[in-house]
């Protein structure tokens, strides 16, 4: 308790209370970011833990993956090649058994084509009658020549219309004029000779006809017959028995990598994963330990430091306040009243302290 009736002991020990009061606010300040850095090196060095797990587990679990994708890879490739070889002598088996079920009417056909030119070389007609080609463009049902009609009107009608939209624009008409003009003589073309074949040679077309008939019947049946192999999806009768037993074994070998890969991440993800990161907290439990008791310290250095200051100012306003004021706490006040009553100017700290209120 500091003696107001010795004025200089009094204002002495204010003056250290107050300059070590000074003191120790520099040093909470200097506590404080001593202890932040601290706590943000805590927190990097956690930060940088946590990205060590996680790109450990996510490397980790990406060997093991691309390991037996690799696998499934190569035996993908392998049932690929597989599935192409079986494929490659289904198709020869289909294509032996069709040439071999077709054998009959393709020889029907061929008599039939060797009959029209038979026919077409004793009656000797035009080489244009030999090809089915004519028989196609110029012997059509009546919805054939009616479609022939139906095109060429509006072929006409479409040049028409747009070689005038284009003579009232002013702009060239050349091109749907040509058009048009070349759809004249196609049609000419046509009409001679549809003429000059149709009418002289009217029965031997219908000949030739009946027999062009007879020879798209036999391969329309060929056709036909092909379509039902290809169709009939029983594949037993082709000798693929070893193929497909290498393809079951290879889809069983798949299955078995499958299984080994869903095996390995579960192992992985339930137990050693868990292992991995208390490796890693393994790694690095000194280091925050001794971060922990580093932010320890400076907490309690920080709390020692800010109850001192809160002591010094709680015996402040207790002990010397109320002789001095509030406002005469400064340092360089203090040591006026000191001089004050080292000169004989006052004769009391109450004294002292009037006198520089005065001032």
């Amino acid at each position: 308790m500091a003696d107001i009736n010795s004025p200089k002991e009094f204002l002495t020990e204010l003056l250290g209370i107050t300059d070590q009061l000074e003191a120790d606010r520099t040093a909470l300040i200097e506590c404080g970011e001593r202890k932040k850095s601290l706590e943000n090196a805590f927190a990097s060095m956690k930060n940088s833990i946590e990205k060590e797990k996680n790109k450990t587990i996510s490397d980790r679990r990406y060997d093991i993956e691309t390991g037996f994708d690799k696998q499934l890879k190569a035996v993908n490739a392998e049932l690929k090649s597989a599935g192409d070889k079986r494929q490659k002598a289904l198709n020869e088996g289909m294509k032996a058994k069709t040439k071999e079920a077709t054998k009959g009417v393709k020889q029907e056909a061929d008599a039939f084509k060797n009959a029209l030119k038979a026919y077409a070389g004793t009656n000797k007609l035009p080489a244009i009658l030999k090809s089915r080609l004519y028989y196609r463009i110029f012997c059509p049902s009546i919805f054939g020549y009616l479609v022939y009609l139906a095109i060429f009107l509006l072929i006409m009608y479409i040049s028409g219309s747009m070689t005038k939209a284009k003579a009232l624009a002013g702009e060239s008409t050349t091109v749907y004029f040509a058009i048009g003009l070349v759809a004249i003589v196609l049609l000419f073309a046509y009409i001679m000779i549809w003429s000059n074949t149709r009418v002289r040679y009217r029965d031997e077309i219908k000949n030739c006809l009946n027999i062009i008939n007879s020879i798209k019947a036999n391969e329309k049946k060929a056709r036909n017959i092909e379509k039902t192999i290809k169709k009939a999806g029983d594949d037993s009768s082709y000798d693929l028995h070893e193929f497909d037993t290498e393809l079951a074994g290879l889809n069983q070998k798949k299955a078995e990598i499958e299984a080994q890969k869903a095996g390995a991440l579960n192992e992985f993800e339930t137990v050693t994963k868990d292992r991995l990161m208390a490796d890693i907290d393994e790694n690095y439990k000194d280091r925050l330990a001794e971060k922990t008791a580093e932010i320890n310290d400076a907490a309690a250095e920080h709390k020692a430091v800010s109850d001192r200051i809160t002591a010094a100012e709680s015996r402040i306003n207790k002990e010397f306040v109320s002789y001095i004021g509030a406002k005469n706490l400064d340092r360089n006040k203090i040591n006026m009243m000191l001089e004050m009553l080292e000169n004989g100017t006052a004769a009391s700290v109450s004294e002292a302290a009037s006198k520089l209120d005065e001032q």
